[in-house]
């Protein structure tokens, strides 16, 4: 919820702006542009760290029995 809520904040600052038509070009980076990049990164992969915790979780159960 923290990182959702963080780049709901970065989105309307308009970290995530670019501009496609006719060219693409994109705001020149910042700190607090990297931060939100890095935030989302973060955000995307929470899944994945879900999943080594899971099964890293399962085989400590698991090796006890």
């Amino acid at each position: 919820l923290l990182s959702g809520g963080a780049l709901i904040f970065f989105i309307f600052r308009g970290c995530f702006s670019f501009d496609y038509f006719p060219a693409l070009s994109f705001r020149q980076p910042d700190v607090l542009g990297c931060l939100a990049f890095g935030l989302y990164a973060l955000l995307c992969a929470a899944p994945l760290f879900y999943n080594l915790w899971e099964e890293k979780r399962w085989n400590c159960l698991h090796s006890k029995i």
